[in-house]
């Protein structure tokens, strides 16, 4: 085992190609070395195709890529890289251009967001209050909708291949309710991408705000955002928001599209797998998302949220504010009939409200449980994340033993820590502690101890290094690699 400075011994697993070189050729690497062009049925064509994914985890696009390889027999498979450009505003918009210069041939991506570039077809999706339950939201993904939206992407040099349900987006207030479009007036909203959702607060009178996820709710009156961010930033919980509980601005359907150059080298079969995968997917990610869901609302629940109503008499006057917003969509060729459509399969239902009655609501937790620890964890570092992170300690730690896949293990105050690349691996165990948010690991073995700071939310874990409750560097180290990329857990 190599030696580095600080301590730092880390060493992650290869991709089958790396995943530079898969962004480089956008159709991923093949298993040999043959034509594998769409009408070519050659066989042991192995494609690996990268999915740029901005959020933190892969659970809204796992169920899709599982769906591909299964369809695909096994000849195409997904490389989910998770945290796409992470920290940015607009980053969806960029990715789609990134897809369309073919810097990378997958990515998923808010369907609102395809209007940043030029696209229209998704608006009826983002229509306000319109799809505003996750079941009116299912029918809608079932039925053939989806195809038009889709469809118009052929225009940009990108193939749909399908959509996957996503979150409820909720009016949240920072410095007051926001249940009426008086209470819009001159306030400034958090929103992310996607024309139609900036437009909508402009017809309520408030001033779209964008910028990271991450930092939402700073500098702002409001936002828009789903009962799983509320969740996952108990900070902003602890100030008690007014929620609007009665009231859906939209949804917010995941959108997988590919570069159409890539899709074209792909075999007809694996073309057929790509875009069948959604329908067969679609299932269990909504069985997932609604067990997602009624987890995130005992949590909230368990936070005492102060959640306001609007009265049928402030529905009525923010459905009549937004009008000006439905023109706009319907504008484009096809938005009117698909807004007719969606119309029709809603017919009188009521948007999904946030009810915590008769809900078991667990305490509210400040510290971490350690016993949520347990268990198997797995995450990536491609070569030029490493080298380009600004977390390096220095220079020594970019070389071969510190990139690729590595692989966590906690079971019983037990670590064991894998590594594998197509130069290097590693394996050593030893034990763990926890104190709080900080969890330190022993390898007595090589002599080290590394420490961190975590944080454990839906099965993702995060580390990072805090020197002023963990140890100095010449004392503890946290190693670069294990910080770059949140860990997901497998079992």
């Amino acid at each position: 085992m190599r030696r580095i400075d600080h301590h730092v011994n880390v060493r992650f697993r290869a991709l089958a190609c790396t995943v530079l070189a898969v962004i480089a050729v956008a159709s991923g690497c093949n298993s040999d070395s043959g034509e594998n062009k769409a009408g070519n049925e050659s066989k042991g064509k192995a494609v690996e195709l990268v999915l740029a994914n901005h959020e933190g985890g892969s659970k809204n696009v796992a169920a899709w890529a599982d769906a591909v390889e299964r369809l695909s027999d096994g000849s195409v498979r997904i490389r989910i890289s998770n945290n796409w450009r992470q920290g940015e505003s607009h980053y969806d918009e960029a990715m789609l251009n990134e897809v369309r210069r073919g810097d990378v041939p997958l990515a998923a991506v808010m369907s609102r967001s395809f209007d940043e570039v030029g696209v229209t077809s998704f608006q009826p999706f983002a229509a306000p209050f319109l799809i505003d339950s996750a079941n009116l939201e299912r029918r809608v993904l079932q039925s053939d909708l989806d195809e038009h939206a889709l469809a118009g992407t052929d225009k940009i040099g990108m193939v749909g291949l399908g959509l996957m349900p996503g979150e409820l987006r909720r009016p949240v207030g920072l410095t007051g309710p926001l249940a009426a479009p008086e209470d819009y007036r001159g306030a400034r909203a958090y929103t992310r991408e996607g024309k139609v959702a900036g437009a909508t607060l402009e017809a309520l009178g408030a001033q779209p705000a964008y910028g990271p996820i991450e930092t939402w709710y700073e500098g702002v009156d409001g936002a828009e955002v789903s009962v799983a961010a509320l969740r996952g930033d108990p900070q902003v919980m602890r100030k008690h928001p007014p929620i609007t509980s009665n009231v859906v601005l939209w949804d917010q359907p995941v959108a997988i599209v590919m570069n159409d150059d890539a899709f074209d080298e792909l075999t007809e079969a694996q073309q057929r797998a790509l875009r069948g995968a959604a329908a067969e997917a679609r299932g269990p990610r909504s069985v997932q998302a609604a067990r997602l869901a009624e987890d995130d609302l005992k949590i909230i629940c368990g936070m005492d949220p102060k959640l306001v109503e609007a009265t049928p008499a402030e529905r009525e006057a923010l459905e009549a504010a937004v009008e000006p917003v439905y023109r706009m969509i319907e504008k484009s060729p096809g938005n009117a009939d698909a807004i007719a459509s969606i119309r029709k399969l809603k017919g009188d239902t009521r948007p999904d409200s946030i009810d915590c009655r008769g809900i078991s609501k667990p305490a509210s937790r400040e510290e971490p449980a350690e016993a949520d620890l347990e268990g198997t964890f797995e995450t990536k570092v491609s070569e030029n994340e490493l080298s380009n992170s600004p977390l390096l300690y220095d220079e020594s730690e970019i070389n071969d033993e510190n990139w690729g896949e590595l692989t966590l293990r906690l079971a019983d105050g037990r670590v064991r820590y894998t590594q594998e690349n197509n130069h290097a691996s590693f394996d050593v165990s030893g034990t763990y502690t926890t104190e709080g948010d900080v969890i330190k690991f022993q390898f007595d073995d090589i002599g080290e101890t590394w420490g961190f700071r975590w944080s454990l939310y839906r099965g993702t874990l995060k580390l990072q290094r805090d020197e002023a409750r963990v140890g100095p560097p010449s004392e503890v180290a946290a190693p670069t690699p294990l910080l770059i990329n949140p860990w997901e857990r497998v079992d």
